[in-house]
């Protein structure tokens, strides 16, 4: 799920499914009712291979959409398989052992710090950085809410699964009435009590871990999370830091190094990890670190003199990176297994 700023411009697992079965006769008759009358997996195929094409600075339609589709096809499918299965969990059991489900077919396992922190219920915003990959996905196997919403850009992958959907604040950097609308329906979430998960630089960001730039990035931060809690004052507001989503392997491969600037190279090596995996799940062995800080209040984010919330939350983020980063933090992580 690519998750966005509103105002920017388990059951038991199971080995993944071997490359020779057909890619999606895995889905259930229920998920191919609901979700494939409108659209073909053929279909999803092609829209998802456009979408990555664009996002990559590529023409969607042009000659190297045309020599990567015959070789991404049985990735794609597999792909597509895991997230429909992935939706029929979480409408089953929930998005957080949905997620746990999901986590072994992109890492290892998850290194987890301040996990126990996370309230059960009350209003909660957890405003996060976004090195893209499956961050996710880590984020989620920690959340035990059954309220999550979380805001996410619009495409055709995502509103093909109707928890997902469900799941999701959709909207769109190019459409102003759709961000409104988007922040209409988080501060409502908020004020009903439920949780919000925010990516607030709207854009994929450095990986801690191996990319240069992370706290410049949170510099950064949308001033809307300052809105939502002054919007919904009872919030609590979670800071959470991921990184070791991307593979320094498949960061320095030759695809990656087709872009010039660093974050561009991240999100080639990105695709590329994403094919790879789908093709050798154990290929790079990730394991992602995920910290979440202790929840805080309004008026305890802007107790220590900050001038106002936003500049709390992004002075309380880059020191958290800081700790995140240390690997002899003070404290032990536990460690979620994949």
């Amino acid at each position: 799920m690519s998750a966005i700023d509103p105002l920017s411009a388990a059951p038991a697992t199971g080995a993944p499914m071997p490359m020779t079965q057909s890619p999606l006769e895995n889905i259930s008759a229920t998920i191919k009712e609901s979700v494939l009358e409108a659209l073909t997996p053929l279909a999803l195929r092609k829209s998802l291979l456009e979408d990555i094409m664009r996002t990559r600075g590529f023409a969607p339609n042009g000659k190297l959409r045309k020599l990567l589709e015959p070789i991404v096809a049985a990735p794609m499918d597999r792909f597509i398989n895991i997230c429909y299965e992935f939706d029929q969990r979480a409408e089953q059991f929930g998005f957080m052992q949905a997620a746990r489900w999901m986590l072994p077919h992109f890492a290892g396992g998850v290194e987890v710090i301040g996990a126990e922190q996370i309230p059960l219920e009350g209003p909660l915003l957890l405003v996060s950085n976004h090195p893209g990959s499956f961050d996710e996905v880590a984020i989620a196997a920690n959340l035990d809410r059954a309220d999550l919403r979380i805001l996410a850009n619009r495409h055709t992958l995502l509103t093909s699964l109707p928890s997902v959907a469900r799941t999701a604040i959709f909207s769109s950097e190019h459409d102003a009435h759709d961000r409104m609308s988007a922040l209409r329906t988080s501060i409502k979430t908020l004020r009903e009590g439920r949780t919000l998960l925010l990516f607030p630089t709207g854009r994929t960001d450095p990986d801690p871990r191996c990319t240069a730039g992370a706290s410049e990035a949170i510099a950064r931060w949308s001033s809307s999370i300052e809105m939502l809690v002054n919007k919904a004052p009872e919030t609590q507001v979670i800071i959470t830091i991921v990184s070791g989503v991307i593979s320094p392997m498949a960061l320095r491969s030759p695809v990656a190094w087709v872009r010039r600037q660093p974050i561009e190279q991240q999100k080639m090596a990105t695709m590329l990890q994403f094919a790879l995996q789908l093709i050798f799940p154990r290929m790079f062995n990730l394991v992602p670190r995920v910290t979440f800080s202790a929840p805080q209040t309004m008026a305890e984010l802007t107790a220590g003199g900050a001038q106002s919330v936003q500049q709390s939350i992004v002075e309380q983020a880059q020191r958290l990176l800081a700790l995140h980063t240390v690997r002899d933090h003070i404290v032990q992580p536990t460690f979620l297994r994949a």
